[in-house]
């Protein structure tokens, strides 16, 4: 029963990290919304769902490495359908991103 009233809401969004690095202060930011992750440890994994507006994409900025690193991911998901976006922080601190109605 739980899981179908998951599948009724808007998009799920996983972030996680497979780096051996520590990300802080993740920003997820989209149509109508911005969430923040104070820390993400290595392998770590975070769901958030926000409440997205209308039709997205997604932006990810967070600091490592005593660098600030931004990506603005050629994705698409909406609010009010049941996404599943799958946010991935590789070794290299590379973002990537898998998008799918679940």
């Amino acid at each position: 029963m739980l899981v179908t009233a998951a599948c009724s809401q808007g998009p799920l969004i996983e972030v996680t990290n497979r780096s051996d690095i520590e990300l802080r202060d993740v920003v997820l930011s989209g149509s109508g919304f911005s969430e923040r992750i104070a820390r993400l440890p290595p392998g770590g994994l975070h769901s958030l769902s926000p409440a997205v507006r209308s039709e997205s994409s997604l932006a990810v900025a967070f600091d490592a490495a005593g660098a600030h690193h931004e990506a603005l991911l050629d994705t698409y998901f909406e609010g009010g359908e049941p996404y599943f976006v799958a946010v991935t922080i590789d070794q290299q601190l590379k973002v990537s991103v898998d998008a799918k109605l679940r």
